[in-house]
């Protein structure tokens, strides 16, 4: 991989799985996790690995009683697609959380941290949403709907890397 790379983004676990012969998705995500714990062991580099919902964890159910109020839909590491390797192997695990709105206009999104082995600090990380008109992501002390901060977005930067850069 690139000299100085700290983090690799694996956009999504399914992906990799999917082209695999192996009848048993719990038993090959195991096999996967298991190897890219390893690759980080040995490469001192991070994985970022998203992977989606089971479909309880996408299940959205207004509160009874609450129709005409917005919500958060909340997200547990028993939501996590696939085996309990993704928990286990993991050194965090944190979730976007949406927040649902009567009107079905677009919600904030809440970063939420459901494991954290080094500092163990668990919950609510940040509340965002992002701006429509120019992308800029506007960051709220809680979960209020006071904007406490407004963080430009960068300009997009396309990095394009040659045979003789890969290798």
């Amino acid at each position: 991989f690139v000299e100085n790379c700290k983090y690799i983004l694996l956009d999504h676990l399914s992906m990799v799985i999917r082209g695999s012969d192996v009848k048993d998705e719990r038993k090959e995500i195991d096999v996967v996790m298991t190897e890219l714990a390893a690759f980080c062991a040995a490469n001192d580099v991070g994985i970022i690995v998203v992977v989606h919902l089971n479909r309880q964890g996408s299940a959205v159910n207004t509160p009874k009683g609450k129709e005409d109020e917005p919500f958060w839909a909340s997200i547990s590491l028993n939501h996590l697609r696939g085996s309990g390797g993704l928990e286990q192997l993991s050194w965090n695990v944190l979730s976007l959380e949406r927040e649902y709105l009567p009107n079905k206009k677009r919600g904030r999104v809440r970063w939420t941290i459901l494991k954290n082995r080094e500092f163990s600090d668990l919950g609510i990380a940040d509340v965002f949403s992002l701006n429509d008109v120019d992308w800029s992501v506007q960051l709220y002390d809680d979960e209020t709907t006071e904007v406490a901060n407004t963080v430009p977005t960068a300009p997009k930067q396309t990095v394009v890397l040659d045979d003789d850069e890969l290798s």
